[in-house]
């Protein structure tokens, strides 16, 4: 059984693997239950975020608010990972 890269960074510990792999944006996020959760946490709208994920991508002057909100909440995530992360290909479909 594989397990989702999400699995590993919302564990607090990420491995050498994991920090190779590219993540999608999407994925980034899905570290938050929803859209909301992640706009109350980095100052945004709620519909921003949402719009961030239909079009697969977050744009990069949100990242280092992401990335400290992510910390606050014990998710591993680092700019280096949101830099590596791959935009999704087809969003809606995600």
């Amino acid at each position: 059984m594989t397990r989702s890269p999400i699995i590993f960074l919302t564990s607090g510990t990420v491995s050498a693997n994991i920090r190779r792999m590219s993540l999608s944006h999407v994925a980034i996020i899905g570290l938050w239950d929803n859209a909301t959760q992640l706009a109350e946490d980095i100052g945004v709208k709620s519909s921003s975020v949402r719009k961030w994920r239909q079009r697969g991508k977050v744009p990069s002057e949100h990242w280092t608010a992401i990335v400290r909100a992510a910390q606050v909440k014990n998710k591993h995530l680092t700019i280096d990972m949101l830099a590596k992360s791959q935009p999704a290909r087809n969003a809606r479909a995600a």
